[in-house]
């Protein structure tokens, strides 16, 4: 379908610190080109007025609007520090509401947590509604911890990896992955990281406590693979 202007979309997008720049549905999705209200920066370093130093845009998923899945293109601003005295030289705008390299809004994030934690089975509605492409086991995770592998057993953690993807590839950029890591015995998301990458798992559970981490006893990576924890 054809483009709409800014003025016609305004309503569509709220989320602080943000505006759109146009919106066009495409393939049943809005795409909504975004960018940040803030037009004057100083820099962290020194203090002094930043200047404009170019654009790169990056693509996040986004609430549903009008019950049709959401797609922001971030055009992220770049800035420059002019202070020859100052050792900042760029950098890349940053907010709360899109963490760095992610692929979720965090009001996306914590809407699937919301929704899977009182349901769990319900995942793959969820990540459907909310635009993922498709899923392959989340739907069956409270059921893949082996028996015993609950938190009543000797190390009872059970933790269920299953990966999504949210954003199919386009033209100009290649198709983004989540990886959603659930509490098999309570049957409950417990969080949505960018990637499906053995990294992305080992940063988040690197950042879990070390009590948490002696308790994991069952990993399942889809339904039909649960094994022990090394």
């Amino acid at each position: 379908m054809g483009q709409h202007s800014s003025a016609s979309v305004s309503a569509l997008l709220d989320l602080d610190g943000f505006q759109p720049v146009s919106a066009e549905l495409v393939g049943g999705e809005w795409q909504l080109a975004v960018q940040t209200t803030a037009t004057v920066i100083g820099c962290a370093g020194c203090g002094v007025r930043a200047t404009p130093h170019g654009r790169r845009t990056v693509r996040v998923r986004d609430l549903p609007i009008g019950g049709r899945p959401v797609v922001l293109w971030w055009r992220k601003r770049l800035w420059r520090c002019r202070e020859p005295a100052c050792g900042v030289r760029t950098w890349t705008e940053q907010m709360t509401a899109i963490r760095p390299r992610a692929v979720l809004t965090e009001r996306v994030g914590a809407e699937a947590c919301r929704r899977v934690a009182k349901d769990a089975p319900a995942m793959a509605a969820v990540a459907r509604d909310l635009g993922g492409a498709g899923r392959r086991s989340c739907g069956r995770w409270p059921s893949t911890a082996p028996a015993g592998g609950g938190r009543g057993s000797p190390g009872g953690v059970a933790l269920g990896l299953d990966e999504t993807c949210f954003l199919k590839a386009t033209r100009l950029a290649s198709t983004r992955w989540v990886t959603g890591l659930a509490d098999l015995e309570g049957g409950r998301l417990l969080e949505v990281v960018a990637d499906r990458t053995r990294a992305a798992v080992d940063a988040w559970l690197q950042a879990r406590p070390r009590d948490w981490l002696a308790q994991m006893a069952t990993v399942a990576l889809d339904p039909g693979a649960a094994r022990p924890a090394p």
